[in-house]
């Protein structure tokens, strides 16, 4: 058996399968033509019947398609089989053309090639041309508008046979192609990840065909960060320090080692400003940063002679401190910002209590007033 190839461009057909959102392409893709004692698939053409079957399985008339009323169709293209090709076969992929014929309109047939169940039939034709149809992974039509299908194809009933089902009238002229399929799949290397505690990276392991390109998501527990990561032992400094991080292997050639350490993240931090008047201090004073879930104390505490005339938090009086010569404030459990300020006043600023300038002048006049108490009683 000989074979006519036509390798076609793989951007070509690598263009097509994006277009149409399809999954993985191979990395190539080659077309062969089946061809026997020097006549190739589309010279078959003329030796080979395509013929309706009526609802009992019979051939029916006038839907016959003997080789007056087709021709060789075109040799398919990898643009036209990218579509077809399964999604797994991402190595280099041979496409042997075995059928490829295009339909006129026969005289006494419907104005369209119409829907149903057809049965190839072959008159001279060699058994190996036979067996290589029996082989075929695709069977596609293409309407008069260039818009390709693909079909059912299974062994037809009659002996040597090959059969397939139209699901739709197809406008002439429709060309149809049964192609066989052959893969080789590409080397595949081995990446490894390995994570340490309180995070992980997805996946642990994968096998990549050469040449192609495998993600990696490292990502850190809640409350956790990523430490470092490496790819075969080299950093890569810029997932230091993220809570989640994609490595993008592309163009992989040879086994890798990927491992990720996790640590914990800083606690979110809030500011409490805090400030005193004259005649006193606050400790700490200024703004305060608090980790989140952390407590603060503030010392306030007056100077000699005074005490603390108000001590406001977060806009609130604390009655508690007021008058005091020194006082402690904490806030537990920090979760926002907050102020803390404290004033200061005279500790005998006025007011009973029998102290300050007006029990001194109050001393002063029981003294005056001593001696002229004596006197009266001394007379009597």
């Amino acid at each position: 058996m000989k074979k006519i190839r036509a390798i076609s461009a793989l951007a070509a057909a690598l263009l097509l399968i994006f277009a149409l959102a399809a999954a993985a392409a191979p990395r190539s893709v080659t077309i062969e033509e089946f061809e026997y004692d020097g006549r190739k698939c589309g010279d078959f053409t003329y030796y080979t019947y395509f013929a309706k079957l009526d609802e009992n399985g019979w051939m029916s008339t006038p839907c016959w398609y003997p080789g007056g009323n087709q021709e060789p169709a075109a040799a398919p293209t990898a643009e036209l089989l990218a579509p077809f090709i399964p999604a797994e076969y991402t190595g280099d992929v041979v496409a042997e053309t075995l059928y490829r014929t295009k339909f006129m309109e026969l005289p006494d047939a419907p104005g369209k090639m119409p829907a149903g169940g057809y049965e190839i039939m072959a008159y001279d034709m060699p058994p190996e041309w036979q067996a290589e149809m029996n082989s075929a992974d695709l069977f596609i039509i293409v309407d008069s508008e260039g818009k390709a299908v693909s079909a059912d194809h299974h062994l037809g009933q009659y002996a040597g046979n090959y059969a397939v089902t139209l699901a739709q009238d197809y406008e002439y002229s429709p060309s149809i192609y049964a192609v066989k399929l052959t893969h080789t799949p590409l080397p595949k290397y081995t990446v490894t990840a390995e994570a340490g505690a309180n995070g992980a990276v997805t996946p642990a392991s994968a096998d990549v065909e050469e040449g192609y390109a495998q993600d990696f998501e490292v990502k850190a527990d809640e409350g956790y960060l990523i430490k470092s990561l490496t790819l075969d032992g080299a950093a890569v400094a810029e997932a230091a320090g993220l809570g989640t991080y994609v490595l993008k292997l592309e163009n992989v050639t040879a086994a890798h080692k990927i491992a990720a350490e996790f640590e914990p993240a800083p606690l979110p931090t809030f500011a409490i400003t805090a400030s005193a008047g004259e005649n006193g201090t606050i400790t700490p004073s200024g703004e305060v940063t608090v980790e989140q879930g952390a407590a603060q104390k503030f010392e306030i505490k007056a100077s000699e002679g005074y005490v603390i005339e108000a001590l406001t938090v977060d806009g609130k009086e604390d009655e508690e401190a007021s008058g005091k010569e020194s006082f402690s404030f904490t806030f537990e459990n920090v979760t926002e910002t907050h102020t803390i300020a404290a004033t200061f006043k005279r500790a005998y600023s006025g007011g009973g209590g029998g102290g300050g300038c007006d029990a001194g002048l109050g001393a002063i006049a029981l003294l005056a007033l001593a001696p002229l108490a004596l006197r009266r009683r001394y007379r009597k």
